[in-house]
């Protein structure tokens, strides 16, 4: 599975195709890197709807643009004389090296070539894409009827990661309840970034389930520090507040890693808890009877003992299913005072036989 096969991502590729249909120049503000797949996906959705062509941006856009595409150059001399030569017509140029020194130029273009286009007719309209990688060092030209700006920002949720995690889960062997709580995991603690679940999918069991060093391997990678702000345009947090794993990782303690952790363990263990209770009753459903008799307790159903309840009950009688039901107990109370499981107490909780 593609990131831009998840909900989200092709979402985001629908509206921006949509943009360039209904003869809307589009500038995508990227935080950081143009996410892997991206011209392949805009190649696909669009179809033969227009013919793309990349340019290499310079310090010149009318001269590249009439050289590289017009008839006629030398008769071009104005934005206005581009839209009318005959062979620049029906184009998508999709721009390319776009930098700090080049960009002013460009920017300048494109709210002026917006302004000139939309008089013209769009079957003849030539537009332009415009991913800008990094963000954080370009402003965008104003939006116009002709020019439509998209952000790489909410695009993903932790349910389109969810979904990513558990597709490629599948290739490993091992325990269901195992790779459930690793896919639960990666889609809590990479919450909105892709490339984050990917690397942690590409771990060990043990890196998913205790991430907090490898998170901070990515943050030295991209020259994080702990100093270094929250901001969407550096990357280190989406606009909606929610901090990037590898950000979060560098604060001492991670607490938002953490909390993520034990958000993750409790969606997936909780319900795993109460299912073995109920099955480790109906299992042993004539002992559980008789030591309801043995003492005296007035409930009728033994289905309704809490972990604890069935923990104490075989205490002193039988050393097998206290054992089992004390495990499940000492799990169901640490995540109830919100703290997550160390690796092995996963993998100990996971191995705990069922009678």
């Amino acid at each position: 599975m593609r990131l831009w096969d998840l909900p989200g991502a092709k979402r985001f590729m629908d509206a921006t195709c949509n943009f360039l249909r209904d003869g809307s120049s589009v500038v995508i503000c990227f935080p950081s890197a143009i996410p892997e797949g991206f011209d392949d996906a805009l190649l696909d959705n669009l179809g033969n709807a227009l013919e793309v062509r990349r340019l290499t941006a310079t310090m010149s856009p009318l001269l590249d643009l009439s050289r590289q595409y017009a008839r006629h150059p030398s008769h071009v001399n104005s934005i206005s004389d581009l839209c009318d030569d005959p062979d620049f017509r029906g184009l998508l140029v999709r721009l390319d090296n776009l930098n700090e020194s080049n960009w002013p130029a460009w920017r300048d273009f494109l709210g002026r070539y917006a302004q000139a286009s939309r008089s013209r007719h769009l079957l003849g309209r030539s537009l332009f894409l415009v991913p800008l990688a990094r963000c954080a060092i370009f402003e965008p030209p104003p939006t116009d009827v002709a020019l439509a700006h998209r952000t790489w920002d909410s695009i993903l949720d932790d349910v389109d990661l969810l979904l990513f995690a558990s597709e490629r889960l599948r290739q490993r062997s091992g325990d269901t309840l195992l790779r459930s709580l690793l896919a639960n995991i990666v889609a809590r603690v990479a919450s909105w970034d892709f490339d984050t679940a990917a690397a942690l999918l590409a771990k060990s069991d043990r890196t998913i389930l205790d991430p907090t060093e490898f998170l901070r391997a990515i943050a030295r990678r991209k020259g994080w520090t702990a100093d270094t702000p929250l901001d969407w345009r550096l990357g280190t947090e989406s606009r909606s507040g929610v901090a990037h794993a590898a950000r979060a990782a560098l604060d001492n303690p991670p607490s938002e890693v953490n909390r993520r952790l034990w958000g993750a363990q409790l969606s997936v263990l909780l319900p795993w808890i109460e299912y073995r209770r109920y099955e480790m009753v109906a299992n042993n459903l004539k002992q559980v009877k008789r030591q309801m008799h043995r003492i005296g307790n007035s409930c009728n159903d033994p289905f309704e003992f809490e972990v604890g309840d069935l923990a104490r009950m075989f205490r002193q009688t039988n050393h097998s299913l206290y054992k089992i039901f004390e495990s499940l107990r000492k799990v169901r109370n640490r995540l109830a005072h919100q703290k997550h499981l160390t690796p092995d107490g996963v993998l100990r909780l996971i191995k705990t036989p069922s009678r």
